[in-house]
């Protein structure tokens, strides 16, 4: 057990260095298939680069300045081997040979005589450290996930569930597909149940917005885009319908994973272990982050204890979760109108409160709180420039409530 967490450990950095060679690799085939040249120049130019993109940004030159000049140290590297070559009469790809050994010096050099040179994400403005991928943790699913996407996508026929994701029907495209992605963006981004309120409360007077809200929306997207190439080419490899709704991960992709897997029984019992090991941990992240939207209302409003504020929201969420749960197939004794209870908190939850709390904090942010308040909470206090705030506002107090409005009516069907 330990040799595997190990390997899954060693993965990412694995997984990173693999990338960052293939780079190196296309260079060479850029060069060779299309100039006809075999230059291996890029051998040691994207080291240069690398080397002058740190130490720039380690001197407090800004990402993408430094980005700018490290292209620019990669192609004088490539103007020394085209001279060589060209002025000196040297063949290229012992050119190219010369400036890549010349280069291990020069990058020494740049770096000040050290291999490496540390960007801590505690010191410097990085959009993504390797500290949140290179452990395999209960905080950090990635690793478990990437196995469970190669996995499904080396399935027979899973190419057609890698095309139902990512190839767009444009005949399908309408208002309801807009309206529906509206819809899913409250829950995905957690809009209208309090957590950004809440979390944003603890933050301090000098946290950027702006860039934590880029972040989270990058971050949400590969991790939806991971999560789709998880499931549907195993759902198409033995013919499930990819629509099931809410019972597709409870009902259906346990037989999905056993009739994938049938000629490797026990690999398919691994990845269904990991595949609800990564569900649970989802849910329990969730779970956390909602449980502290009523933990710290019962604490700061209501005046109760924390622990014991935290005890009643964990002991109710966990009665109405296992009647949720006991109605999804356990017995139908918990079945309304024709809906299980799970589907009807769904509805309740999902389709009306979310859109109807988004709208009533549009219509409370941009009409009611004095504009000054809005301004300084958008501006930090005068510590970020604030540029687009007249954009922002104009959006709270009129784009946004009519889509949100537009999003509840389509809920009901309103629009066919």
């Amino acid at each position: 057990m330990s040799f595997l967490t190990s390997l899954l450990n060693a993965l990412p950095g694995a997984v990173a260095q693999g990338l960052i060679w293939g780079i190196m690799a296309i260079g060479v085939y850029i060069t060779y298939r299309i100039l006809d040249v075999a230059d291996l120049t890029v051998d040691g130019s994207l080291a240069t680069g690398g080397a002058v993109c740190v130490m720039l940004i380690r001197a407090g030159v800004s990402p993408w300045p430094a980005l700018l000049c490290a292209m620019l140290a990669g192609m004088l590297a490539g103007l020394v081997t085209g001279l060589f070559h060209t002025k000196c009469g040297i063949p290229a790809i012992l050119a190219g040979i010369l400036t890549q050994l010349s280069l291990y010096s020069v990058n020494l050099r740049i770096m000040e005589s050290k291999a490496n040179q540390a960007v801590s994400v505690d010191k410097y403005d990085l959009l993504v450290s390797q500290r949140y991928v290179r452990e395999l943790a209960l905080n950090n699913p990635l690793p478990l996930l990437l196995i469970i996407v190669v996995a499904s996508c080396l399935l027979p026929d899973a190419g057609k569930g890698v095309e139902f994701l990512l190839k767009p029907d444009f005949g399908k495209v309408d208002r309801n597909v807009f309206l529906n992605a509206l819809g899913q963006s409250f829950y995905s981004m957690s809009i209208g149940m309090g957590c950004i309120c809440t979390y944003a409360s603890y933050f301090s007077r000098q946290t950027n917005l702006f860039k934590s809200a880029l972040q989270i929306s990058i971050i949400d997207l590969l991790v939806a885009v991971l999560a789709g190439l998880m499931i549907f080419p195993a759902a198409f490899s033995v013919g499930v319908s990819p629509d099931s709704g809410p019972s597709l991960i409870f009902i259906t992709l346990p037989n999905v994973f056993n009739q994938a897997f049938a000629s490797l029984p026990v690999l398919g019992w691994i990845i269904s272990l990991l595949f609800y090991v990564l569900l649970s941990v989802a849910a329990l992240t969730s779970l956390m982050s909602l449980h502290e939207v009523n933990t710290s209302f019962f604490y700061e409003e209501l005046k109760i204890d924390r622990k014991k504020g935290a005890t009643i929201v964990t002991v109710s969420c966990a009665i109405i979760g296992a009647f949720c749960s006991l109605s999804l197939g356990a017995t139908d004794k918990l079945s309304f109108f024709g809906k299980a209870l799970f589907d009807w908190f769904d509805f309740v939850t999902g389709q009306i409160f979310l859109p109807l709390a988004g709208f009533l904090t549009c219509l409370f942010l941009g009409w009611y709180v004095p504009k000054q308040i809005v301004q300084d909470e958008f501006t930090n206090w005068g510590t970020l420039k604030g540029r687009l705030f007249s954009i922002y506002l104009f959006l709270i107090k009129f784009v946004c409530p009519v889509l949100i409005f537009l999003v509840f009516l389509n809920q009901f069907g309103v629009f066919g």
